[in-house]
Parts: C-alpha cells; sequence; structure tokens
C-alpha cells in the first residue's frame, strides 16, 4: 500500500472529496471517511479508508472501501467509526433515508474488510439523515439520525444496534429513541 503522513492528504483524492471530514482511530487502524468521493459508484458516492501504523512512524493505506449497493449521492464516509478489526460507516444519503455499513477485516477472506451488515432504520424516512453519526463496539453498534421527525419536526433520533441479535452476526436492532 501507499505511505503517507496521516495528516497528508490521500493520493487518489480530488478536490471536493472532503477527506477527512469524519475519522476515527483505534490502536494502530485508523479509518478516514471521504464522503463525496467520486468513483464507479458515482458523483459524490463517497469513501472510507482504512489506514495502518507501519513500523516507521507512517500510516499506510490498506484498503479503500466504497458503498457496496449504492448510487451516486449517497456520501458514504460521512460518519466512521472503528473499533478493532470491525467498521460502521454512516452513508446519509442513500436509499434516500440514510444507511450505515458494519464492515469487519477477515469477512469473507484475510485482510478483506468485507460487509458483515447493511443496517436500515425501522421506521426511516426521507431526509432523517440516518447515517449522520455512528459509533460501535464489540457488541453494539449506535446510528444517528438528527433530522428525524417522529414525533416532532428535526427532533433526531437513535438506533441501537446489538451483535447476534436475531443471529449469528446479525446486528438487530434493539432501541429507537428520539430525544
Amino acid at each position: 500500500g501507499r505511505q503517507f503522513n496521516i495528516l497528508q492528504r490521500l493520493v487518489d483524492g480530488a478536490g471536493g472529496d472532503l477527506y477527512g471530514s469524519s475519522i476515527d482511530i483505534d490502536g494502530t487502524l485508523a479509518i478516514v471517511g471521504a464522503p463525496y468521493d467520486d468513483n464507479a459508484k458515482g458523483i459524490n458516492s463517497g469513501a472510507v479508508y482504512i489506514l495502518s501504523r507501519n513500523g516507521s512512524g507512517g500510516w499506510d493505506e490498506i484498503k479503500k472501501l466504497v458503498i457496496p449497493d449504492g448510487d451516486a449521492d449517497d456520501m458514504f464516509g460521512d460518519a466512521v467509526a472503528i473499533n478493532g478489526t470491525t467498521v460502521i460507516v454512516g452513508a446519509t444519503r442513500a436509499f434516500g433515508k440514510g444507511a450505515a455499513y458494519i464492515f469487519s477485516q477477515n469477512q469473507g477472506g484475510a485482510n478483506n474488510w468485507g460487509l458483515v451488515k447493511k443496517l436500515l432504520a425501522s421506521d426511516g424516512a426521507a431526509t432523517d439523515d440516518f447515517g449522520a453519526s455512528v459509533d460501535i463496539t464489540s457488541d453494539y453498534a449506535v446510528v444517528g439520525a438528527p433530522l428525524d421527525e417522529s414525533p416532532q419536526v428535526n427532533r433526531g433520533s437513535f438506533y441501537l444496534y446489538e451483535r447476534d441479535f436475531g443471529g449469528v452476526n446479525n446486528w438487530g436492532e434493539r432501541v429507537r429513541r428520539s430525544s
């Protein structure tokens, strides 16, 4: 992979990608979002870069993730979080309602960073911004929808998902709460 200082912009980036607008780090791994990245999925479909700290103090790009089932303007990478070798990525415009995606380092093969689960709001509506904030632990994932209008305009909600709830690696929705 390419080596670079974590403070520098990625070589394959372009103006307007917003590389670094979301970032998280856990140990020797970091995740960086570029929600306006243009790639094979379309303009502003977004991308996420996973970096690994190397022995000489730099960071190597080990994987670039794009939305697996998305389209233009999905903003994949709007929010990111990492816990160990599991990451969650928000895509606030995916499917017109927003989505979040959980990937794992060895899902589908060694260092493949494959998709484990796509999360959707059980009551999602257009412009909720589901996926605008995300976080993950070993057993729980939380996704924010700050513009959710249930029961009041832009009151906001969050959704809590639990690993293995509803089946092995299912990440089933456990709680939906508004303020």
